[in-house]
């Protein structure tokens, strides 16, 4: 169910990365590209490396469960190859996706209505890139809670403050109406 979740987060991800494009290109067209570039990096890294990989241990552990010694032994040893695949694609993951958010975060700072957003990004992308230098740096481990909740918040405000951006700019207005139906045309005023 977790897992699911996160291969859905991870599309839905790629769809926002077209959305900041669109909405933040025009304030610094030499970042934002790379600051994009980075964001979708991250989800392609979760759905093609890291996402499989955990998959691949979960099945592991089920073989190991079920299997006689020799099949357990087998399921060990690919088991310890997956893990270190899995703890080495996570931080590393979380480090291309901070450097996306801090590289947004310092083009969002000089926008002129809510710079808070952009400074709260650039703290994420710090935070972030901690975690992310952790298979290097063991003791960094401690950043991963704290990166986890900041991007969790920086996603949720950006995504407020999107909301309202298209808000300022007519986005429910400029959608036609909804066409009546049959019935309604049909039945008289």
């Amino acid at each position: 169910m977790t897992f699911g979740i996160g291969i859905l987060s991870d599309r839905f991800l790629l769809l926002g990365v077209v959305a900041l494009y669109a909405a933040f290109g025009r304030l610094d067209r030499a970042a934002t590209p790379v600051a994009s570039g980075f964001l979708a990096l991250y989800a392609l890294i979760d759905l093609l490396v890291t996402g499989p990989n955990v998959v691949a241990l979960v099945a592991v552990s089920q073989n190991y469960a079920s299997g006689s010694l020799a099949a357990q032994q087998a399921s060990l040893s690919t088991a310890t190859y997956v893990r270190g695949v899995v703890s080495l694609t996570l931080p590393l993951g979380s480090g291309v996706l901070s450097v996306g958010i801090l590289r947004l975060g310092l083009v969002l700072r000089n926008r002129p209505s809510d710079p808070r957003v952009g400074y709260r990004g650039i703290a994420t992308g710090v935070v972030g890139l901690a975690f992310g230098l952790r298979p290097g740096f063991p003791a960094l481990t401690a950043f991963d809670g704290p990166s986890a909740v900041l991007e969790l918040v920086w996603s949720a405000v950006l995504g407020w403050k999107l909301i309202q951006l298209g808000r300022r700019s007519g986005w429910p207005r400029d959608v036609p109406p909804e066409r009546p139906s049959l019935a309604e045309r049909a039945s008289p005023p």
